[in-house]
């Protein structure tokens, strides 16, 4: 394909960016596209480093999400939507943002689309209307239709791809504080601790107390709900800092308890730790009962069940003998699998293949052409098969 002018826009955290940005490294340096990123200022670094053009993103992110594609319709460029969740009904699971069990998981697709339409709809249509001089949706119509292109896990059609999650590799370049590099060679493996939390201050003093109960050394890493807090004095067998490489990190951990997003579980498996969940919302509990339901870590909670027993217990799941080296095992043979895939290549020539598809037909309408891209999707599948 001869080399594009390519805008990415990514919303979400780093989980969700650090894969998108190493399929638009890939897509540069190979297929010397060029690509600009735009996305949120805490990743500017990330982007440049890589060689990408910048763009700072603004505004309400739930709104950026919802307009893209229409905003692609209204500059009749080709668009590529690209998730690690899945939005096209599937038989095989629950709506990941609905998951009620019960119900046909088919029809959970079609209510989350009816929720979205309530919430979102009539704001869509003025702006398609009024900004993009675009002929309205019509009542309840699909945010994401079912005959869009996608990459995901199950067979959903001709229009479906599969790929992989795609890893961003930072370790080879990154430079760790001598700090840390002296703490980790002080001592056994740590477990990493890193999860979400509604009260960082009473759960770090939980996790804390926890590691000590479990005779465990633990880093403990700060994320958006800034556990650690600003104290500086801890006790000499948990390490606190912020964001650092996880594909540096995790492989010098004996286990990581994570808040269950679909980039950090990759990361934790792809290294062999076994891995335990502790969530905030229904697609991070889909990946920790996916890890569960194979073995590799305890089923996952709530972020509202935290407390000092659950800890210990989800500690030492991960490390007592009599199912730690089952576990162990577990999480090293999906780590072979994981390390076999070249997902990012997959992907590249996923978009590639859709978006020749749409110079060819010369037709960008969001009915007619959006495509879609699923990076995360699998890993839920490889560890079904497991």
């Amino acid at each position: 394909m001869r080399p594009l002018e390519i805008a990415i826009l990514i919303v979400g955290s780093r989980g969700d960016v650090q894969p998108i940005v190493a399929i638009a490294r890939h897509m540069q340096r190979k297929y010397n596209h060029r690509i600009r990123v735009a996305t949120h200022v805490d990743f500017r670094n990330l982007v440049i480093e890589g060689g990408l053009d910048f763009y700072p993103l603004g505004g309400d992110p739930k709104i950026l999400v919802q307009c893209h594609v229409h905003i692609a319709e209204y500059l009749n460029v080709p668009f590529h939507l690209i998730s690690a969740i899945p939005w096209t009904p599937t038989s095989e699971i629950l709506h990941p943002c609905l998951r009620i069990k019960g119900l046909d998981n088919k029809m959970t697709y079609k209510l989350v689309d009816v929720f979205m339409w309530l919430s979102s709809g009539s704001l869509l249509n003025k702006l398609r209307k009024d900004q993009l001089k675009l002929d309205p949706l019509p009542l309840l119509s699909s945010f994401i239709d079912s005959n869009v292109s996608a990459t995901y896990t199950w067979n959903w059609g001709e229009n479906v791809d599969v790929t992989g999650f795609c890893f961003l590799d930072q370790a080879h370049d990154f430079k760790p504080p001598l700090g840390l590099l002296s703490w980790l060679e002080s001592g056994q493996p740590p477990i990493h601790i890193g999860f979400g939390s509604l009260d960082p201050e009473r759960t770090t003093e939980i996790i804390i107390e926890a590691l000590k109960l479990t005779g465990q050394r633990g880093i403990i890493s700060k994320g958006w709900a800034g556990l650690g807090g600003e104290s500086t004095e801890f006790p000499d067998h948990i390490y606190v800092l912020d964001e650092i490489p996880h594909d540096w990190l995790f492989p010098r951990c004996s286990g990581v308890i994570n808040h269950g997003g679909v980039g950090t579980v990759a990361a934790s498996l792809r290294a062999g730790c076994p891995t335990a969940v502790v969530h905030a919302c229904s697609d991070q509990e889909l990946w920790g009962e996916i890890v569960h339901s194979n073995g590799a870590g305890p089923a996952p909670i709530h972020i509202s069940q935290i407390s000092l027993q659950t800890m210990v217990q989800s500690i030492l799941y991960l490390i007592k003998p009599e199912v730690y080296f089952q576990v162990k095992e577990r999480a090293i043979q999906l780590s072979e699998w994981l390390q076999q895939e070249s997902a990012i290549e997959a992907a590249v020539r996923s978009i590639h293949k859709h978006l020749d598809k749409s110079f060819k037909t010369n037709d960008y309408s969001l009915q007619n052409n959006p495509s879609m891209l699923g990076v995360g999707q699998t890993l839920a599948r490889k560890i079904n098969q497991l």
